[in-house]
């Protein structure tokens, strides 16, 4: 596993300029802040499997992927692993983890279309949203780094809470890009759940077309806040920038 270095993004979330360190192959990040707190960013490698072949065995195989395996094409299931380590006063607040779909032809020179998301798991992942906020609720979700960020994070939560029914929800992941070549979860820190360890469950179902095999490029934006107030302005003010994805790499996906 190599490491790359980029820089964090200050609380008030808005996003860094600049260019991070990058070395070739690279599948970690290291996110300091200017005081030295460390924050890494790691992508597993994607498990990769005959989608239809699962789907057969459990006996349920819708026929618009039967018909796409007739004409030559393949059905591929990704399923990506990322690892949040934060920094003991340090949280991850929002990470969008995105996947460009890439087909590579099998032979030089061939055309060949390209590959489309069947499906994107999960969708959603809602969780209703707290009326009130006690200061022990608070404390609780701000863990090792206190108050202040659990205050952070009840704000951010409220600030994306939607009613339905009377009741208020907010969305902890959402995917995106069913029927399309670019596809991605977006994932938030919220009151019940931190942005910490492995995220798993993420799954895409892939056509990809007939002649061709399949890559995708992974990039990784993650906004990190920071608890201490002179760590944060320092990294705030002067901190480098960066203008390109915490991490950004490329996997085979064969299957």
């Amino acid at each position: 596993m190599t490491e790359t270095t980029a820089h964090l993004a200050e609380i008030d979330l808005e996003p860094l300029d600049g260019a991070p360190i990058k070395g070739p192959g690279e599948d970690q990040a290291h996110l300091p802040t200017f005081l030295g707190r460390t924050n890494r960013v790691r992508l597993g490698r994607p498990r990769v499997a005959d989608h239809l072949a699962e789907l057969r065995a459990a006996g349920d195989v819708p026929g618009e992927l039967e018909r796409h395996v007739r004409t030559g094409g393949s059905v591929l299931a990704v399923r990506p692993t990322l690892t949040l380590l934060p920094a003991s006063g340090c949280v991850f607040v929002d990470v969008d983890f995105a996947l460009e779909l890439i087909a590579t032809p099998v032979q030089a020179g061939q055309t060949v279309g390209r590959p489309l998301a069947y499906a994107v798991r999960p969708d959603r992942v809602v969780e209703e949203v707290p009326v009130t906020h006690t200061a022990k609720t608070v404390q609780e979700i701000g863990g090792e780094a206190g108050a202040g960020l659990g205050k952070l994070i009840a704000k951010i939560t409220q600030e994306n809470a939607f009613e339905e029914k009377g009741k208020r929800y907010t969305s902890r992941i959402y995917g995106y890009g069913v029927n399309f070549y670019e596809v991605g979860w977006r994932l938030r820190a919220t009151t019940a759940a931190d942005l910490a360890g492995d995220i798993t469950g993420l799954e895409v179902v892939v056509q990809v077309p007939t002649g061709a095999t399949l890559a995708g490029r992974f990039r990784v934006a993650a906004e990190i806040a920071i608890q201490a107030g002179p760590d944060r302005w320092l990294t705030r003010t002067f901190g480098p920038r960066r203008t390109q994805p915490t991490l950004d790499v490329v996997y085979d996906l064969h299957g």
